[in-house]
């Protein structure tokens, strides 16, 4: 592989980037309009048990690598 093939890889994954980036920001907006809250799951036969702003419990303590009741 020559250079111009990691600038080609580089450019193609910039654009990209920049075709999701206003995509992200309204798909955010919209999820964020119907989960934006805490919400304790277990009260409402939610699955997902513990949540705000729609990220569980569960997921959060995963990307920090913690277990906090």
């Amino acid at each position: 592989m020559g250079k111009w093939d990691l600038h080609e890889r580089t450019t193609k994954e910039q654009a990209r980037q920049s075709r999701m980036n206003p995509n992200f920001d309204k798909c955010l907006s919209m999820l964020l309009e119907h989960e934006g809250g805490f919400v304790d799951g277990k009260k409402i036969n939610d699955a997902g048990c513990l949540s705000n702003m729609g990220i569980t419990k569960r997921t959060y303590d995963n990307f920090l690598g913690t277990d906090i009741d």
